[in-house]
């Protein structure tokens, strides 16, 4: 049996050899990446409840949780706010997390998002996009925004403050700022939302 230090470092190993990857990769001038800093998480709902969730679009838990959260923000649209955070943990959950990033780009993330979750984060670059111009996005752009790694530097910031807050799997939640179990999202929100102003 593994010890839990054992399973810690297993569980986080691809991801930080993903994180050494991405300060590897050189910029040119004609390449910037998107700055963490200025970037507008994907969200929606406009409620006082915040609802925080670190996922990854090739996670199976991730896709059951996204299905729950789509009937919660159904449910308390004016009561929730679903931020969305990129925790990527292999290099095929990268690939998919940088075209849903790319798509929010174009303000069009939560129907890729629910597109990449209806196949299980399973897509190659022809299926990411295709899936764009389906979705109404500017082919251009977006093929221009994955080939370069645009959101390279939001995805990885997102990849770090969840290594400070010692998040190890996904999906993590936060309900206005206190972890709960992902199961116990849907208990979690209807108590916040009659204690919530």
């Amino acid at each position: 049996m593994l010890q839990p230090q054992t399973k810690f470092w297993l569980a986080f190993g691809g991801v930080a050899v993903l994180i050494g990857l991405m300060w590897l990769i050189k910029l040119s001038p004609k390449n910037p990446l998107l700055s963490a800093a200025d970037y507008q998480r994907p969200s929606r709902g406009s409620g006082s409840v915040i609802v925080d969730i670190y996922s990854d679009f090739t996670c199976s838990h991730c896709h059951t949780l996204a299905g729950t959260l789509d009937q919660l923000a159904t449910r308390f649209p004016n009561q929730i706010t679903v931020r969305f955070h990129f925790l990527p943990r292999t290099q095929a959950a990268m690939a998919v997390a940088l075209a849903a990033a790319c798509a929010h780009e174009q303000n069009n993330f939560w129907a890729y998002h629910d597109w990449l979750f209806s196949r299980n984060g399973q897509a190659n670059m022809a299926d990411l996009e295709q899936a764009a111009v389906n979705l109404g996005l500017n082919a251009a752009a977006f093929n221009t925004c994955l080939t370069k790694q645009e959101p390279l530097a939001v995805i990885t910031a997102d990849v770090q403050d969840a290594f400070r807050k010692s998040i190890t799997g996904t999906p993590t939640v936060y309900v206005n700022g206190t972890q709960i179990d992902w199961q116990q999202i849907t208990a979690a929100v209807e108590r916040s939302v009659i204690v919530t102003p």
